[in-house]
């Protein structure tokens, strides 16, 4: 269907960008792209060892409590995707970046005043792994739903792509 249609359609360019709405749309995909970024979900990713060994695992400790995060983003994509069809986007999104920015201000206040303490770890590792199910489960699927739902299908890869890039560039 969607193929078919898309067959006989001229595609888009650049120049596309000049006709008002069309910048709008963009304007917005970039500005949902980059309100995703800024969650801090990469940090999380990519440094959760270096940020649990901070809070006091052990090497090896902080290596296993990892893969927690990891399999919380999994099962939460999971849940993300199958209740994409079950609540509205707006509602996912305001709790995913409700509940990501909570997990967050605690994580740095609980660094503060457990600094030191054996507790802390744990505290860290169980806040790190509820942001991963806020930001897995709600911002990411509704964000990459969003940029492929706000672009008519003549503009969806020039869409798509100024997006991604953008969003990859934050």
């Amino acid at each position: 269907a969607a193929s078919a249609q898309e067959e006989g359609m001229k595609k888009a360019t650049f120049k596309d960008l000049n006709v008002p709405w069309v910048r709008r749309i963009v304007f917005l995909g970039i500005g949902i792209a980059i309100v995703q970024q800024i969650t801090g979900v990469n940090s999380i990713m990519y440094y959760g060892t270096e940020i649990l060994k901070d809070a006091g695992f052990a090497t090896e400790a902080a290596l296993i409590g990892n893969i927690a995060n990891g399999a919380i983003s999994v099962l939460a994509t999971i849940v993300g995707i199958w209740l994409l069809g079950k609540v509205g986007r707006r509602p996912m999104l305001i709790t995913g970046l409700a509940g990501t920015t909570i997990a967050l201000l605690l994580i740095g206040i609980f660094s503060n005043v457990l600094e030191g303490s054996p507790a802390l770890p744990y505290v860290v590792l169980a806040l790190t792994v509820t942001f991963l199910a806020f930001q897995q489960g709600a911002i990411s699927p509704v964000t990459w739903l969003m940029l492929s739902e706000i672009f008519p299908l003549r503009l969806r890869g020039l869409g798509m792509g100024v997006t991604v890039f953008c969003l990859w560039i934050v």
